[in-house]
């Protein structure tokens, strides 16, 4: 399964900048002591979009990023970085199973299943 390279710089870009109130265009959610925090949609100038769980002012826990150009990536959150399994899924409907750690590419999830007749 291919994915455009602009398409992967566009996630790469997004993931290594860490999430900055200039950044930001809207947060509708839930905050604890003004901080996101709980559900909420957060609306980046770019036109991206992260809906999902926060912790601290941060994506954290399950989440889905709806970029402009059509693609998504959706999965769990840690500390605004991708951490553990997800769905890379690109503008033109191919998708990919992927595992990352601490924001780091590991690799591609597949599972193996044998069918075993007495």
């Amino acid at each position: 399964m291919k994915f455009s390279l602009s398409w992967l710089q566009n996630l790469i870009y997004f993931f290594s900048n860490s999430v900055s109130q200039s950044k930001i265009k809207s947060f509708e959610g839930s905050t604890y002591n003004k901080l996101f925090s709980g559900k909420g949609r957060l609306e980046f100038k770019d036109g991206s979009v992260y809906e999902g769980q926060f912790e601290n002012n941060k994506m954290h826990g399950y989440g889905k990023i709806f970029f402009k150009d059509g693609s998504i990536y959706q999965g769990n959150f840690k500390n605004n970085l991708r951490d553990g399994t997800g769905i890379l899924r690109s503008a033109d409907g191919s998708q990919q199973r992927v595992i990352y750690q601490k924001g780091k590419f590991k690799d591609v999830y597949t599972e193996d299943y044998k069918i075993h007749w007495k």
